[in-house]
Formats: C-alpha cells, sequence, structure tokens
C-alpha cells in the first residue's frame, strides 16, 4: 500500500537504486580475488557489464536521494549502501593500485589519451569531415557510457576507454588531447610549478590549448563553451557553418562537484550528460558529420 503513497516514491526510487548499490558492489567483490593484472582489472571494469555500472549505481542512488525530504525512515539503509560502496572501491582501488605499481603505466597495448586527437579526430579533418570535439572536465568513463546511451538514436555510437596521463589534473589530461601530445607531452618548471608542455610550447591554460589549435588549423577552426552553445545557439551556428574543427569546451561536471555543494552536485551531476546529449544533438542538426568526446579526467564520489 506504501508503493501507492506518492509522497513515499522518492524514497523507494532511493531504495530502488541503493538494491542496485549493493548488488554491483557485491559482483565487484566477489570478482576480485587479488591475483589479476591490470589488462585483466582494466577489461573487468570496461566490459558492457562491468564493474563500472557500480559507479553509475552510485551516482544515480546519491541523485535519488536528493529528492527524499524526509530521509530518516531510509537512512540505515543509506549508510549500509555508502558503506559497501565505499569497501567495494576501495578494495578496487587497491588492487588496481598495487598492479600499476607491479606493471608500470600505462598499461601495454591500451589506447591512450595522449593518441585521441591524432587517431579520432585529426584523419577526418584530413578527409575535410565537419568535426565537433567536446572536452569535457571530469566525465568519468560511467557517465560516458550512458552519455553513448543517450545518444543512441542520433547515429552510429561507440564508446571506448584510453589510459590517462599522469597526473591525472586537469592541465595535464586536456594538454593529453591536443594533436601531437603523444611522445611529446612533459611538465615544465615554470614560476615555482609544473606546467604541462608539448616540446617547448606551454599548455599553462584552456587559452594556450585554444591557441594551439587555431595556429594549427588556422581559420577550419572554432572554439566555444557548451555554455554559450546551449544559451545562444544561432551566434553559435554562425561561426559553424565556416569551421571544420568544431571544440567545445565545458567545465561540467568538475565545476558542479567543486562549485554548488555536496547535496546540489549530487543533484545535478547527472544533467551534465542530458547537455551535452542536446548540445551533439544540435551541432548533428547543423551538419557536423563526427563528433568525439573525450575527458581529461575521471573523479571519485565518496
Amino acid at each position: 500500500i506504501w508503493r501507492r503513497d506518492p509522497q513515499r516514491s522518492p524514497a523507494w526510487t532511493a531504495l530502488e537504486r541503493a538494491a542496485a548499490v549493493i548488488e554491483s558492489a557485491a559482483a565487484v567483490s566477489k570478482g576480485l580475488t587479488g591475483k589479476e593484472n591490470l589488462s585483466v582489472l582494466l577489461d573487468a571494469y570496461t566490459d558492457v557489464d562491468g564493474w563500472w555500472r557500480l559507479d553509475r549505481a552510485s551516482r544515480l542512488f546519491e541523485t535519488a536521494l536528493t529528492a527524499c525530504t524526509d530521509d530518516d525512515v531510509i537512512a540505515p539503509v543509506v549508510d549500509l549502501c555508502r558503506r559497501r560502496y565505499r569497501e567495494a572501491v576501495t578494495a578496487l582501488q587497491d588492487a588496481f593500485l598495487a598492479t600499476v605499481q607491479a606493471e608500470g603505466w600505462p598499461p601495454d597495448g591500451a589506447s591512450r589519451q595522449t593518441r585521441i586527437f591524432d587517431e579520432h579526430v585529426a584523419p577526418l579533418l584530413e578527409r575535410r569531415e565537419k568535426t565537433a570535439f567536446f572536452m569535457v572536465d571530469s566525465l568519468r568513463y560511467e557517465m560516458g557510457r550512458d552519455l553513448g546511451e543517450a545518444l543512441a538514436g542520433t547515429g552510429e555510437v561507440h564508446v571506448s576507454h584510453a589510459a590517462g596521463v599522469v597526473p591525472t589534473v586537469t592541465g595535464c589530461g586536456m594538454a593529453a588531447l591536443m594533436p601531437g601530445a603523444d611522445g611529446m607531452l612533459r611538465l615544465v618548471e615554470k614560476d615555482g610549478g609544473l606546467v604541462p608542455a608539448l616540446g617547448t610550447r606551454l599548455l599553462k591554460t584552456s587559452t594556450d590549448r585554444m591557441k594551439l589549435l587555431a595556429d594549427t588549423y588556422g581559420d577550419r577552426f572554432f572554439e566555444t563553451t557548451l555554455d554559450n552553445l546551449l544559451g545562444s545557439p544561432k551566434k553559435t551556428a554562425a561561426n559553424l557553418k565556416k569551421a571544420e574543427l568544431f571544440v567545445v569546451r565545458t567545465q561540467d561536471p568538475d565545476a558542479v562537484a567543486e562549485n554548488l555543494g555536496a547535496w546540489r552536485a549530487r543533484r545535478y551531476l547527472s544533467d551534465v550528460i542530458g547537455d551535452i546529449a542536446a548540445a551533439v544533438r544540435w551541432v548533428v542538426s547543423q551538419g557536423v558529420d563526427r563528433v568525439v568526446i573525450s575527458a581529461d579526467h575521471g573523479h571519485m564520489m565518496l
């Protein structure tokens, strides 16, 4: 009878998602044997039905909790769910770091973040295909999976993973997405700190990175932010007509988590997926042939 009470519906949704977290956590814990090598762990996480589903389940559970105005009734379940999630991801992280320490990084044979532009964007531009390149701050793999599902009706969609650069911070991760980054990306000392660079070219800020693309592709290149694209599509459309490489930058979901506070971050983090999907559908409607979406790094939400 309680299921038919609309006031209790948010709590039931949260409980439903809590069950998914607990089941996914059990699957990860059961799957970890302590004998995995790095390739096995990466495959186990990134497979279609892989362990990434635990992080997805946790994100959706935390979002559902923000709709519960009175969660005292389900508080014990919330505590249990979060504890099981933390235990599972901590064990997985310990196993992952141990294999990295033993085998090194990046893993042999794995796709690399520093090759994403040269392998997935540059060939399209060589064929003069109109290409949109989304550079998303902190879009982790499981969110990319959800984004792929959201775009399923837009065209052919492919989701894959790549080994990120170390340290996994925005400056380095975004520099790794530049053309020619593979084998050239390094850290140089500047003003008492470390700055990513390609050869002798410093790439400290987004402005530096966009100038590199402008210098490389000239008037074939145009860039904007996700906010500007969604907020002023007509203005963006005029610039898009003459561009072959159209870069869309967004600090979401990183900015959501860092600036809005814990509750709002949990509430709005998943909305970023819908915003990017809407932007992709719009650029496709404007005649863009190919869309490549990548990130600088992921995140942990505990």
